[in-house]
């Protein structure tokens, strides 16, 4: 079994994978945190250093290795879904989990972050509804399941683990 969190930044994918493999025993692979890893840089200095393209080529390879591994939660990007390659790999799979966020609840919790890199130039903050709303029918398109993720952190993990 594999279980997929995607959303936007600020969703709560990292907080909800932790909380969920504490609950059920799997081990986590957090896709931004391998690359970054694997890089040896924080993710803004990569996209700094390589551009966008060469993070999601990256990203790219990683869940397509993570995607052969059983009894794991993958913690995906928020932009995984980016990608038609990634998408296809998602849409094959039994468990992926959008954590829907209103983007007044993301602006909330991103506002004091200054580890993102902005997506389009701007600041990352003012980007958000133009992103995420290009992004939301490409995260419906590949989950299985849409999680209200503007509730507690137990709320969400408890909906996921009915669920599975």
């Amino acid at each position: 079994m594999r279980l997929y969190l995607i959303g936007y930044r600020g969703s709560g994918k990292s907080s909800v994978s932790q909380k969920l493999s504490e609950a059920i025993n799997l081990q986590i692979y957090s896709i931004d945190k391998i690359i970054e890893n694997r890089e040896k840089k924080d993710i803004t200095s990569i996209v700094e250093e390589n551009g966008w393209e060469y993070f999601r080529n990256i990203e790219t390879s990683i869940l397509y290795e993570i995607s052969r591994k059983d009894n794991c939660i993958i913690d995906c990007g928020g932009g995984i879904i980016e990608k038609k390659e990634n998408r296809e790999i998602l849409k094959k799979e039994k468990y992926v989990f959008f954590l829907y966020v209103e983007v007044e609840t993301i602006k909330k919790r991103l506002k004091d972050k200054k580890d993102r890199p902005s997506l389009t130039g701007k600041d990352f903050i003012k980007e958000i509804e133009e992103v995420y709303s290009r992004r939301i029918p490409l995260y419906k398109e590949v989950a299985n399941f849409i999680i209200d993720a503007n509730r507690s952190l137990d709320e969400i993990v408890g909906d996921i683990i009915k669920i599975i």
